[in-house]
């Protein structure tokens, strides 16, 4: 009887055992797992997007796509590039972002080294570049120290409404005044 109650305390042992194994892998993939977040700046001079590394273990880029395409400077047209400076990273795939760090996906300044053009043609091209990524969703394939893949999907970009700044408050209003009225004749009939 005692060589029974040996083996049941043996397998009850070997049976915990694993079972506690199992438990800290489990553990260890969730606390050392990354965690993407895209966070866009939206300022008058500058518009710049960011993908953070808020989790607690390092975040192994696989790919990066928005539309169709593998970076964000591909879908600029050519001519914001030469009234802005421009940083960006388009060669994304194997890069590793560490916890709590950040890697700039893109950034647009006005350049202010070049008086050739008017402050006004600086914010165009600002709006331009706003217009161009507003709504757009980025993708996001990416691994953990352990190799499991994982995907995420931003929220879409939303630079606001996009209102021309030129613009007085006054016209502004009249417009949305002229907008509400048209729907309102519309509705009716």
């Amino acid at each position: 009887m005692e060589k029974y109650i040996e083996l049941i305390v043996a397998v009850v042992a070997v049976l915990m055992s694993l079972f506690s194994l199992w438990h800290q892998r489990n553990h260890d993939r969730l606390t050392y797992k990354p965690l993407p977040v895209i966070i866009k700046y939206n300022y008058n001079d500058r518009v710049l997007i960011r993908l953070w590394n808020k989790g607690a273990g390092p975040l192994f880029i696989r790919s990066l796509s928005i539309e169709d395409k593998d970076s964000l400077i591909a879908l600029m047209p050519a001519e914001t590039r030469k009234l802005t400076y421009v940083e960006y990273i388009d060669n994304l795939p194997d890069r590793v972002i560490t916890p709590g760090d950040n890697l700039n996906l893109l950034e647009f300044k006005v350049r202010e080294d070049d008086e050739r053009y008017s402050p006004e043609k600086y914010k165009e091209v600002l709006n331009t570049i706003k217009r161009t990524l507003n709504k757009k969703t980025i993708q996001l394939i990416y691994t953990n120290i352990y190799k499991d893949i994982m995907t995420m999907e931003s929220k879409p970009l939303d630079f606001g409404n996009l209102i021309d700044e030129s613009k007085s408050v006054e016209e502004i209003e009249r417009e949305l005044r002229e907008r509400n009225s048209k729907k309102g004749k519309t509705e009716t009939t």
